[in-house]
C-alpha cells in the first residue's frame, strides 16, 4: 500500500492537470500569483511607508507628467510635491512605516545639456504607472507591479513547460515567484518586474519555431521599451537582436517585420531623446557613479552573487543549482544554451562593472532580477532530465536548496525593512530574524561593497570556494542524470514546445 500511495496521488494529479491545455493552466498561474500578492499589499506598503530610495523619484516624474504635462520637476521639487504621496506629519503613535523618515526628499538630478531639473532615472516606469498612480495613487501602481509579477510567473511556467512535465513546472515556478528577489520586487517601483516580464516573454517567444503576427509586435514592443527602462539594459537587447538575426531573419523575416517596427520606432525615440538631453547616444553615464575597471567588475560580479547584504547565492541559492545547469542545458542544447548566453553575459557584465553594483538601497540582488527567470529553463529541463532516472534525489536537491529562499520571503512578510541594508557589512535580516545566532552567521558572510569591504583574501577565498561549489553542484546534478541501478527508470509526462 505504501508504495503505491504515493505513485497513484502523482498520477491522479497529472490527469487533473491533463484536462487543460498549458495556456488555460499559465491563466491560472497569472491569477493565483495576482491573488497572493495582492493580498500582501497592505503588509508591505504600511511597513515600507513612505516610499524610499528611487521609488519616489519615478512617482515624482509620473506627477509632473499628469500635472504639468512635462518632464521638468523645477516646479515640482520647489513645491514639495512628494509630499503628496508621503504620510502625514508629525507621525502617528501608532506608526509601522519607517522610523524617523525625513520629509525632505532631496533631486535625483540628472546633468543635461537642457535648462530644467530632469530626473537622472529612465522614463519608462513614469510613462508605465501613469495611470494606476492617477487612479489609485501609490496602492494603483504596486497593483500593477503585482499583475506584472503574475505575468512573469504565467511565462516562468510556458517556459519551463517547454522542456517539462506540467507538474514540474508548476513547482518550479512556485519556487523561484515565491523566493527573493522576485518576491520582493514585486511589490517595489524599481525597473526590474516590468524588465523581466518584458525580457522573459522576448527571449521566450524567439526560442519559439515560429511567431504570429502579434506575437512578433509584443516581441518588437518589448525590446524596445527595455532602454526606456533603464540604459543598462542597452547591452541586452544588443544580444536580443544577435538572437533574432540568428534564429529568426533568414527564414522569417517577413512576419517579423512586425516586431521589427515598434522595436525601431522605440529604440529610435530613445536614441533621439539621449541624443536631445545629454549630447550622447545613451544617458549620462556619470549620473550613475560610473563604472570600475576589470579589478573592480570581477570584485562585483562576486559581490552581486556572495555580499553578506547583497548577494544573490546568500538569498536564493537555487541559483547556484541554475547556473550549473545552464552548462549542462548548454552542452546538451548549445543552441538554445548560446541564445541564453547572448542575453545572460551581457548583462552579467554591466551589472557587475557598476561601481555601486549592489543597487544601494533596496533588497538583495536587485540588478539579477530581471535575468533570473530566463533560468528557468536550464533549471526545469536539468529536473525532467533527472526525474527519468533518480526522482526523488532530484526533487530532494531542489526541494532542500529551494526552502532556504523561503525562509527570507517570511522574513520580508515578517517585517520588510529587514532586508533593506546599511552598507555597514551586517545583514539586517538574519540579526533580527535568528538573534544571536543570526549576528554569529551574519558575521561569517563576506563582504564585497566597499564602504565595509572584507580583506582581499578573504573575497577572493570565497570567490574559489563559490567556483568549487559550482562545480560540485554541476557534478552532481549530472549523476543525478545517469540512470540508478537499483530503480527503473522514471515514466515522465511528456512536455510540448509553447
Amino acid at each position: 500500500m505504501t508504495t503505491t500511495a504515493r505513485p497513484e496521488t502523482q498520477a491522479r494529479f497529472r490527469l487533473r492537470l491533463a484536462t487543460f491545455t498549458d495556456h488555460q493552466i499559465a491563466l491560472a498561474v497569472f491569477g493565483i500569483a495576482f491573488l497572493i500578492f495582492a493580498a500582501c499589499i497592505p503588509r508591505i506598503t504600511t511597513r515600507l511607508d513612505p516610499v524610499t530610495g528611487d521609488e519616489p523619484f519615478y512617482l515624482m516624474t509620473a506627477y509632473s507628467i499628469l500635472h504639468d504635462h512635462d518632464i521638468d520637476e523645477t516646479n515640482n521639487f520647489a513645491a514639495h510635491d512628494w509630499l503628496r504621496f508621503y504620510p502625514s506629519y508629525p507621525l502617528p503613535r501608532n506608526w509601522q512605516g519607517w522610523p524617523n523618515i525625513s520629509p525632505d526628499l532631496p533631486p535625483h538630478a540628472s546633468k543635461t545639456f537642457r535648462t530644467g531639473l530632469y530626473s537622472k532615472h529612465g522614463l519608462g516606469i513614469p510613462v508605465l504607472i501613469l495611470v494606476p498612480f492617477a487612479l489609485r495613487g501609490r496602492t494603483g501602481v504596486v497593483l500593477l507591479y503585482n499583475l506584472m509579477a503574475a505575468a512573469v510567473a504565467a511565462n516562468l511556467f510556458l517556459l519551463a513547460r517547454s522542456v517539462a512535465a506540467r507538474h514540474r513546472a508548476l513547482i518550479l515556478t512556485a519556487i523561484l515567484m515565491a523566493s527573493v528577489p522576485l518576491a520582493t520586487y514585486a511589490f517595489l517601483i524599481f525597473p526590474e518586474m516590468p524588465a523581466a516580464l518584458l525580457l522573459i516573454y522576448a527571449v521566450r517567444r524567439l526560442l519559439a519555431p515560429r511567431n504570429t503576427p502579434l506575437q512578433w509586435a509584443v516581441i518588437g514592443l518589448s525590446v524596445g521599451y527595455l532602454p526606456w527602462l533603464h540604459a543598462r539594459f542597452v547591452p541586452v537587447v544588443a544580444g536580443l537582436a544577435i538572437l533574432f538575426a540568428w534564429r529568426h531573419l533568414r527564414a522569417a523575416w517577413r512576419p517579423a517585420m512586425f516586431g521589427n517596427a515598434p522595436a525601431a520606432g522605440l529604440l529610435g525615440l530613445f536614441e533621439l531623446y539621449s541624443l536631445v538631453f545629454y549630447h550622447y547616444p545613451v544617458p549620462n553615464r556619470q549620473d550613475h557613479a560610473g563604472f570600475s575597471n576589470v579589478a573592480g567588475t570581477v570584485n562585483g560580479f562576486f559581490g552581486s552573487l556572495l555580499d553578506a547584504q547583497w548577494g544573490l547565492l546568500i538569498v536564493a541559492p537555487v541559483y547556484l543549482l541554475a547556473a550549473a545547469a545552464l552548462v549542462l542545458y548548454t552542452r546538451a542544447h548549445p543552441a538554445n544554451g548560446i541564445a541564453l548566453l547572448l542575453v545572460l553575459i551581457p548583462y552579467a557584465v554591466i551589472i557587475s562593472a557598476y561601481i555601486v553594483w549592489w543597487g544601494e538601497w533596496g533588497p538583495a540582488a536587485r540588478y539579477w532580477t530581471a535575468a533570473l527567470p530566463l533560468l528557468a529553463l536550464p533549471l526545469a529541463w536539468w529536473w525532467e532530465s533527472a526525474a527519468r532516472t533518480r526522482p526523488r534525489g532530484a526533487a530532494w536537491l531542489l526541494g532542500i536548496v529551494g526552502a532556504w529562499g523561503f525562509f527570507w520571503t517570511a522574513g520580508w512578510l515578517r517585517q520588510p525593512q529587514w532586508l533593506y541594508n546599511q552598507p555597514d557589512g551586517r545583514n539586517n535580516l538574519l540579526m533580527h530574524w535568528l538573534g544571536g545566532f543570526g549576528k554569529h552567521l551574519a558575521a561569517l558572510l563576506p563582504v564585497y561593497e566597499f564602504y565595509a569591504a572584507s580583506p582581499v583574501s578573504v573575497r577572493i577565498l570565497w570567490g574559489f570556494a563559490a567556483m568549487v561549489l559550482g562545480i560540485a553542484a554541476a557534478s552532481l546534478m549530472s549523476l543525478l542524470m545517469l540512470p540508478a541501478h537499483d530503480e527503473p527508470p522514471y515514466e515522465a509526462e511528456s512536455s510540448g514546445a509553447d
